[in-house]
């Protein structure tokens, strides 16, 4: 099932779309979107690993406000692409998130709310990017990728580009 949605996303990564409006996993591409991702826990048990993931899914899951959301997860990361008819609805689920991630011990990193699904791989790239600021900074939580700040800056990003 796994592999299923992580292919299902990259199809539609690639401008390929599922035929009718919905597709086998409750995904709607044609709204605003967002992509957030979290890194895999770190256990030593190969046994406890998979389990762990699938239940850090599920908890992600259950914590968020929105439904219309495809996770999946790979060897690094798990990955929640979610989408909404409007912004206040992706900031209520990312309101929810910056309070759940930090009980969780986990670190979650935000794209940017867009609109294309040509876009999710870019975003991905985004969120992942927040991700692993925060595990640079030994933080839980959630972080947006525009407010990675000085970060940004010292990636060479425009300057408009940085919120601080």
């Amino acid at each position: 099932m796994i592999a299923r949605k992580k292919a299902h996303f990259e199809a539609i990564s690639a401008g390929i779309q599922p035929e009718g409006r919905d597709n086998p996993f409750g995904f709607r591409a044609d709204r605003l979107c967002q992509i957030l991702v979290t890194p895999t826990p770190r256990i030593t048990d190969p046994n406890g690993t998979i389990l762990s993931v699938y239940k850090l899914e599920s908890d992600l899951r259950q914590a968020m406000t929105i439904r219309n959301a495809l996770i999946f997860h790979d060897d690094k990361q798990v990955v929640m692409l979610v989408s909404a008819s409007t912004t206040a609805a992706l900031e209520r689920n990312l309101d929810i998130l910056s309070k759940t991630a930090p009980a969780m011990s986990i670190s979650v990193g935000a794209s940017e709310i867009y609109q294309g699904g040509r876009l999710h791989s870019h975003s991905r790239g985004l969120a992942s990017q927040a991700a692993e600021a925060l595990l640079r900074r030994n933080r839980a939580g959630l972080l947006r990728y525009q407010e990675m700040g000085l970060e940004l800056l010292l990636k060479r990003q425009a300057r408009q580009d940085v919120r601080v």
